[in-house]
């Protein structure tokens, strides 16, 4: 892990591990979705949210309101940073239900905006991968699959 937080990179330009990836301005933020080999999908909401999925579309990670979270036997659980003898880990905390209910209504309202914006056909994708028109068909697909249900994944792993 990081020392230190920063704003994310540009991972439409450098987001190599996943391979189809499109991104668009949602109400004045740049929202970033892409897919990675096994059609595991992460949706970047600006810097913060950021929704990462496996390839059963179960969430596996997290990050929320400044804090990081991952996917522990089905559950999420907070990763909090510490440093011991100068080397940093993270230790987990599972999360009470208020907080897990605002993540899944925060990912529930971005899969909303993201029909919404894939409706909106004057509106263009900035893509990587394959065409706009391709990626867009790819997101729904995904969308319709997995993007009504929330299941949190057995562990973290894509």
């Amino acid at each position: 892990m990081a020392l230190h937080e920063r704003d994310r990179e540009d991972l439409l330009r450098d987001g190599h591990t996943m391979i189809h990836r499109g991104e668009c301005d949602i109400d004045g933020i740049t929202l970033l979705a892409g897919f990675r080999r096994q059609n595991q999908l992460s949706l970047y909401c600006g810097v913060d949210p950021v929704f990462q999925f496996n390839a059963n579309g179960h969430l596996r990670r997290v990050y929320f309101q400044g804090r990081r979270f991952a996917a522990q036997q089905g559950q999420l659980a907070e990763l909090i940073r510490a440093s011991v003898a100068g080397k940093t880990h993270a230790n987990s905390n599972q999360i009470d239900c208020h907080l897990m209910t605002a993540i899944q209504k925060t990912l529930e309202e971005w899969i909303v905006k993201v029909r919404q914006q894939i409706a909106q056909s004057h509106t263009p994708w900035r893509t990587v991968g394959e065409d706009s028109n391709a990626f867009q068909h790819r997101l729904t697909q995904w969308i319709e699959c997995y993007g009504s249900r929330f299941i949190v994944a057995d562990s973290p792993n894509a």
